[in-house]
C-alpha cells in the first residue's frame, strides 16, 4: 500500500462564491506486476462471480477487463472496499460509507454512500479545475440507509475526478479514476 497526497480547489456556492482547498491522504494499492510492465487486477470470471482471481495483465488488456466488471488491485484489497456492495437486512447499515466500485473504471461505476442523519444530500463530480461535470444525486437521504447511484462517464475524458458528497453538516471527497 502506498500513500499519496491529493490537494484540489473547489468553487463552493454558499452565501457567496468562494474557493476552498481540500487536502487528503489516500491509500492507493500498488498495482504493478511483471517487472512493473503489467497491471494487477481482480478478475471476476464471467458466470462464476464467487471465485475472483488476482491476475497480472498487460495495459492493453486493462480496458476490456474493466468493461466487464474487473477492478484494479488485488482481490484482497478490493474485498476490503466491497462492503458497500453488500446490502444488509432492510438496507440499513451502521458504518459510514462513501466508495465507488469499480474504481478505476471505464464508463460506469456505482457510488455507494450513507449519511448519519436525515439531510438534503448532493453528490457531484468535479474535474481537476474545480468545475462541476455532473450532479449525480440531489435529494433528501435517510439516516444509515445505503444509497447506490450509477455514474456514467461516457462523455468525459480519461483522468482523475473527485466525487464530493455534501450534506448540511459535512463534506466528503473520493477520487474517481476514469480509464478509457
Amino acid at each position: 500500500m502506498k500513500q499519496i497526497a491529493i490537494s484540489c480547489f473547489f468553487m463552493v456556492f454558499e452565501k457567496h462564491l468562494s474557493l476552498r482547498r481540500y487536502s487528503s491522504a489516500v491509500d492507493v494499492p500498488v498495482v504493478t506486476c511483471g517487472n512493473g510492465k503489467k497491471v494487477l487486477i481482480c478478475h471476476v470470471p464471467p458466470g462464476n462471480p464467487d471465485n475472483p482471481q488476482t491476475i497480472c495483465v498487460s495495459p492493453a488488456a486493462l480496458p476490456a477487463h474493466l468493461a466487464h466488471g474487473d477492478c484494479v488491485g488485488s482481490c484482497d484489497y478490493n474485498r476490503k472496499i466491497d462492503i458497500a456492495n453488500n446490502e444488509r437486512k432492510n438496507n440499513v447499515i451502521s458504518d459510514e460509507i462513501f466508495v465507488a466500485y469499480p474504481n478505476p473504471f471505464n464508463t460506469n461505476t456505482v457510488v455507494s454512500f450513507t449519511v448519519h442523519q436525515e439531510s438534503l444530500t448532493k453528490l457531484q463530480v468535479f474535474d481537476y479545475t474545480g468545475r462541476v461535470v455532473s450532479t449525480i444525486f440531489n435529494d433528501i437521504t435517510l439516516a444509515d440507509k445505503l444509497y447506490k447511484v450509477e455514474f456514467n462517464s461516457q462523455n468525459l475524458q480519461q483522468g482523475i475526478y473527485l466525487g464530493v458528497l455534501q450534506t448540511i453538516n459535512e463534506t466528503r471527497v473520493i477520487k474517481l479514476s476514469i480509464i478509457k
